[in-house]
């Protein structure tokens, strides 16, 4: 608005005044109205119709919003022209209360709510002691579960059901629902963890479908929640023993709980890990030594992994480590020497066998077992061998000496899965029998023999005929 002609000598019309009234825009104005159609019941579902009227300038394009007690249980978008009129349908499980339904999400000239007051008889939800739940499970660590837990008590008429609802971040989760009867208490609860450190907020509240929840049963609560804890796995030494390849290792655990883990020890031949041998363990905070027997395993290296149990572990951690395989491999040999002690043992006596371990390989020969059998078999002797870890070494086994002339021992040595045997012959004292000390004096038989027929012939010639004749004519 301008006015003209503001210069001229007439100053009365150089300004004006006017009063201008600005109405609203058209909006839409909504009037709703709750009929119902179920009537409430304990443990039972309770249904309303809700009357929506447009009875404004504009369309409606916004939300219905029901609640009750300040809870939503009814949410819908919808569109209602001007002079329109629409029902919906609304329903939520019977509990007493005071139900809301109004608009939301555009503006309106007015608005007129719905309202009920549901009342009835039904459960009523304390804190049994206290009101604030407890935390359960500490220390905290990211990854870690945490309890929260609460008792509840059912101060009502009726029976009734309850859980517990937490909120981090903007997410909700629901803990397990239980049910009381009148008069009874119970315990509600939830699990959950919390991926990250820091001091977290929690919000709570005991949440009932069909009962009435005491206001004080909800909140807020910090909890201290520590990084997650490191773990170092490292080998620290490979032998090897009479029964296998040992590993010794150590395991550190950074502060914080005691933390159950997978332990696995093996060997790798061709970049490829064989079957492990799996060890569960608890670990406490601090360092662990161990050390495990992995057998005689084929490959080029060994190696030992560490799996966390329901824990989450922490960043820095080293959970698998590798070592050379030492060498294992043996190639026995064994050398029977041919002298006794007694140089020439006789039957049924202690003889020591002297004999000579060697390992033409490169590793370290366990302990093994000697055994010293005759030609037929039969076990003379046996003992056990040394470990040799280098060269050769002179040992010797005492043994029961058997019967013959001409002995043939063998010697058996047994070790690492391998068996060599040497043989040697030993000329033992002979023993005469019975038999073999009579020997029948054929010299003086025939020598008798011998003067026994020179007699018979002497006196034959003596009494001859022709001796008689010639001393008769004589």
């Amino acid at each position: 608005m301008s006015l003209n002609g503001t210069h001229d000598s007439d100053s009365s019309d150089d300004t004006f005044q006017a009063t201008l009234t600005v109405g609203p825009p058209p909006l839409p104005e909504i009037h709703l109205s709750l009929e119902r159609i179920t009537q409430p019941a304990p443990g039972n579902a309770m249904d309303w119709l809700l009357h929506a009227n447009n009875s404004g300038e504009s369309n409606f394009s916004g939300v219905l919003v029901c609640s009750m007690d300040g809870v939503e249980f009814f949410t819908n978008q919808v569109n209602i022209s001007t002079g329109g009129y629409s029902n919906y349908t609304i329903s939520m499980n019977s509990k007493p209360g005071q139900i809301v339904c109004t608009t939301s999400g555009a503006r309106t000239s007015s608005t007129i709510n719905a309202t009920d007051s549901v009342e009835m008889i039904s459960a009523i939800f304390v804190g049994a002691g206290h009101s604030t739940p407890s935390i359960l499970g500490g220390p905290w660590h990211a990854g870690d579960d945490i309890i929260l837990s609460l008792l509840l008590r059912n101060e009502g008429d009726a029976i009734g059901t309850a859980h517990l609802e937490i909120e981090i971040g903007g997410v909700v989760q629901d803990g397990p629902t239980i049910s009381l009867d009148s008069g009874k208490a119970g315990e509600v609860g939830h699990s959950f963890s919390i991926a990250s450190s820091g001091d977290k907020i929690v919000n709570w509240s005991i949440v009932s479908t069909d009962g009435v929840v005491d206001s004080n049963l909800s909140g807020s609560i910090s909890i201290p929640v520590l990084d997650s804890q490191v773990v170092v796995f490292e080998i620290e030494s490979v032998d090897v023993e009479d029964e296998g390849v040992v590993i010794s290792w150590t395991a550190e655990l950074s502060d914080g709980k005691d933390r159950l883990v997978n332990l696995k020890f093996g060997a790798i031949q061709d970049g490829l890990k064989g079957d492990a041998i799996v060890e569960e363990r608890l670990l406490l905070p601090g360092i662990t030594y161990g050390d495990v027997n992995i057998g005689f395993q084929d490959g080029q290296e060994v190696y030992i992994d560490l799996l966390e149990i329901e824990w989450t572990i922490g960043f820095s951690s080293f959970t698998d480590d590798e070592a050379q395989m030492p060498s294992f491999e043996i190639n026995p040999q064994i050398t029977v020497n041919p002298n006794t002690q007694p140089r020439v043992p006789s039957v049924g006596s202690k003889v020591t066998v002297y004999y000579t371990l060697t390992n033409i390989a490169t590793g370290s020969v366990p302990q093994g077992q000697i055994v010293v059998t005759d030609a037929s078999g039969e076990i003379l002797g046996t003992d056990t061998s040394p470990e040799i870890t280098s060269g050769s070494i002179d040992h010797s086994t005492v043994v029961n000496w058997p019967d013959g002339e001409n002995v043939k021992i063998s010697v058996a040595w047994y070790v690492g899965g391998k068996s060599v045997t040497d043989d040697v012959l030993i000329n033992s004292e002979k023993v005469e029998s019975e038999d073999e000390g009579f020997e029948i004096p054929w010299g003086g038989i025939l020598g008798g023999l011998a003067l026994g027929m020179v007699a018979i012939f002497s006196v034959r010639i003596k009494n001859s005929p022709a001796r008689e004749k010639k001393e008769k004519n004589a």
